[in-house]
């Protein structure tokens, strides 16, 4: 099950515990846009706690025609995190840059960095305000995602734009609590 955004920002505080529930196997999950559609203008999604499944910045069939915003805070768990989107399709695309943010001291918990989908403008991690013992680790999963990597303040990246996607098919239909 997904939390659909549709271009609407989302921010998850602090202290937020997701529980699967029933005959659940994987988190919730998050996208910044939506199902089968096109989003106009950017995608926000902050998470200051929880437990997720797949969190994206952008749809799964359909582009974003801005940027793309994704933001994780220390202690956050996430199984696959992803600045793009789902699709595999040429209009599948996002508009300006994908961008993933890390922050805080202690580990977020992130067992895939995907670069799904086609940014025009290119994906980017940005470590600036991110000092956890795995920050290596995530730095070089993102770059083999094709992600570029800002981790100087006083510097750009070298944007670069990852090869056309592979599908991912997400978990549908099963119950969560979140509390």
């Amino acid at each position: 099950a997904f939390i659909l955004c549709q271009g609407y920002a989302l921010t998850v505080g602090e202290n937020v515990k997701t529980t699967k529930s029933g005959a659940a196997t994987v988190p919730l999950s998050i996208r910044g846009g939506g199902e089968n559609s096109s989003v106009s203008g950017n995608t926000n999604i902050t998470l200051k706690s929880g437990d997720w499944g797949s969190v994206m910045g952008g749809t799964k069939k359909g582009g974003v025609s801005g940027n793309t915003n994704v933001t994780v805070y220390s202690g956050t768990s996430v199984r696959t995190l992803s600045a793009g989107n789902d699709g595999t399709n040429d209009s599948d695309v996002i508009g300006g840059v994908g961008t993933l943010k890390l922050v805080g001291s202690k580990n977020c918990e992130i067992s895939a960095i995907k670069g799904t989908s086609i940014a025009k403008s290119g994906t980017v991690l940005d470590v600036t305000e991110y000092t956890a013992p795995n920050k290596t680790d995530l730095q070089n999963m993102a770059a083999e995602a094709g992600y570029a990597i800002y981790s100087d303040k006083n510097s750009k990246p070298e944007v670069i734009v990852p090869e056309k996607p592979k599908p991912t098919v997400p978990k549908t239909g099963t119950p969560y609590e979140i509390s």
